[in-house]
């Protein structure tokens, strides 16, 4: 997954899709769930209502890179 892919959210009842815009490395103490499992997160811009959050990768699938 790189900053510009399209992906979907695999957790909600209708498809979500959104853009990756950056990422963050596990390494990052910020005392998230995914540094602290040790994960990289990506912040995806939702097209559905514009919102920006913070994914697993194991919570989105690429559509397209």
């Amino acid at each position: 997954m790189f900053i510009g892919s399209i992906v979907q959210y695999i957790w909600d009842i209708e498809p979500l899709f959104g853009l990756v815009i950056d990422w963050r490395d596990p390494c990052e103490e910020d005392g998230s769930d995914c540094s602290i499992i040790g994960t990289r997160q990506y912040l995806v811009h939702w097209f559905r209502d514009g919102s920006r959050w913070e994914v697993d990768s194991r919570d989105v699938e690429v559509i397209c890179e």
